[in-house]
């Protein structure tokens, strides 16, 4: 008895591992950040630092991103494998030099009194989140597409 219950327990715990397996990826905190990410913080973050840098490899979609947190501001980057700019995410209004032009101009006149703390480059669409959790769409060429709800 004691032995079924043992090895069906086991059975358990090993399909639970077979199918979480496939789900994981595998973070690799760097010592040292990447040229291209460090230039990126450099030029649009000045006074600002890397804190922490996380290579993320995703073995279901064979993606890597690197994961970048900056020491102020809680503000979060992640660039893909080529290390261009993905995703940002701030507490605090994003740099203009961050923001396309036609984006920022239209963030400007349609939400006055709000700003950028968000943008996000998605399947061909720009994903940007205003300080009042406002979040706009934005097509390749930062014109304007829709609310986000």
């Amino acid at each position: 008895m004691k032995n079924s219950f043992f090895i069906a327990l086991l059975i358990g715990l090993m399909s639970a591992f077979a199918f979480t397996s496939c789900d994981m990826s595998d973070d690799i905190v760097l010592d040292n950040t990447p040229d291209e990410i460090q230039a990126y913080v450099n030029q649009h973050f000045p006074g600002n630092s890397v804190r922490k840098v996380v290579k993320d490899i995703d073995h279901d979609t064979d993606t890597v991103t690197f994961e970048v947190s900056l020491t102020e501001d809680n503000t979060e980057l992640e660039f893909n494998a080529a290390k261009e700019i993905i995703e940002i995410e701030s507490d605090v209004q994003l740099p203009d030099s961050v923001i396309p032009d036609g984006i920022r101009t239209y963030v400007q006149a349609e939400y006055p009194a709000n700003f950028i703390t968000d943008w996000e480059l998605e399947n061909g669409e720009q994903h940007v989140g205003l300080d009042n959790d406002t979040d706009l769409v934005f097509n390749a060429n930062g014109d304007f597409l829709r609310l986000e709800n």
